[in-house]
């Protein structure tokens, strides 16, 4: 068998946790409400991610949409029924956010991503209800 009949298969199977926002427990899965994914070429772009993981007002919202996605408009939320929870990756790779809330209602966000090398990175922007979730990694949410 060559090495290159090799690569393919290896890379597509592969999958890992590159970001992990995790609380002390793990808890349930909390429901995605919608969900969007890109790549951004610009790595400078990169620092418009939230260092929380989340995002919980508008404007913080827009902003990173006008960062990521310049040409389209930022779909309508409802903050104070929903948080955005955002996973960022190196490189040209599919990411998927996994939120889960324990029962004590602590948020956690972890973000698996494909490993597929190259230049820029890559994120998903997805909504969850913010119902029974009291903190996000032991910290209050913080609106502002």
């Amino acid at each position: 068998m060559s090495r290159s009949s090799l690569r393919w298969p290896l890379a597509a199977v592969v999958f890992a946790l590159v970001v992990a926002v995790a609380g002390a427990e793990e808890g349930k899965k909390v429901p995605v409400l919608r969900k969007w994914d890109g790549q951004v070429k610009d790595e400078t772009l990169r620092k418009a991610s939230p260092v929380t993981g989340y995002i919980a007002n508008e404007k913080d919202f827009e902003k990173l949409w006008k960062a990521w996605r310049p040409d389209e408009k930022a779909p309508k939320v409802d903050f104070k029924e929903e948080l955005v929870v955002v996973g960022v990756a190196d490189g040209p790779n599919q990411v998927n956010v996994i939120p889960q809330v324990n029962e004590k209602g602590d948020l956690s966000i972890l973000a698996r991503a494909t490993l597929v090398g190259g230049p820029g990175f890559s994120y998903q922007i997805a909504t969850i209800k913010r119902e029974g979730i009291k903190t996000v990694k032991g910290k209050p949410i913080a609106n502002e």
